[in-house]
């Protein structure tokens, strides 16, 4: 018997097809988001590029963090000389939330290999930026309430570059079509 060839192309069907979310590989991402894949290797060249992506985030709050440090080393005099309580406990909130950047940040950076690694670094990496966010704006309103026109902004400044960190991590993979994902990359052929 002859056989008939197949000559459906597979980018013209269904995503929800129950073929084509049978053969799909599967990438999830921290913020919720599943993208499907037609090719293990399209799919594994996506993860790569995402955990570049990671490492550059890390990198960023990384250096994020290394200024609050700083930000907080400033006011540090001027918050341990008051005296009062609402001050004291800013000052307690404030060393409560770098204490906790740095725990996830460094929690962020030595996750395994496993499958579920890239969920525990994104999570990490995302509170990282969240409490990053929460200090800076604890230190604007202490240079507020010190009437510090310069240091307020700059404090406000560095707590939306954390929320914009947070957006772009809330938006990654929003732009990928589903099943018609990286088409082969120009000159990267094979052997």
């Amino acid at each position: 018997m002859k056989r008939v060839p197949h000559t459906i192309d597979p980018r013209q069907w269904s995503p929800e097809s129950p073929y084509i979310i049978g053969q799909a590989y599967t990438l999830h991402l921290g913020n919720r988001r599943v993208l499907r894949f037609t090719s293990k290797r399209l799919a594994g060249a996506y993860e790569a590029d995402t955990k570049r992506w990671l490492k550059e985030l890390i990198l960023e709050g990384n250096l994020l963090l290394g200024q609050a440090m700083y930000d907080y080393r400033e006011a540090w005099p001027t918050l341990s000389d008051t005296g009062s309580e609402e001050v004291n406990a800013t000052d307690a909130q404030i060393r409560e939330l770098l204490q906790q950047a740095v725990w996830h940040l460094d929690r962020a950076t030595v996750r395994g290999t496993r499958a579920s690694a890239l969920l525990g670094v994104w999570a990490d990496v995302e509170r990282t930026f969240g409490r990053l966010g929460e200090a800076y704006r604890l230190l604007e309103q202490f240079w507020r309430y010190k009437t510090q026109g310069v240091l307020r902004y700059r404090m406000s400044t560095r707590a939306r570059q954390c929320d914009e960190a947070r957006d772009r991590m809330q938006e990654y993979g929003a732009n990928v079509p589903q099943l018609d994902v990286a088409q082969p990359r120009a000159g990267g052929g094979g052997r």
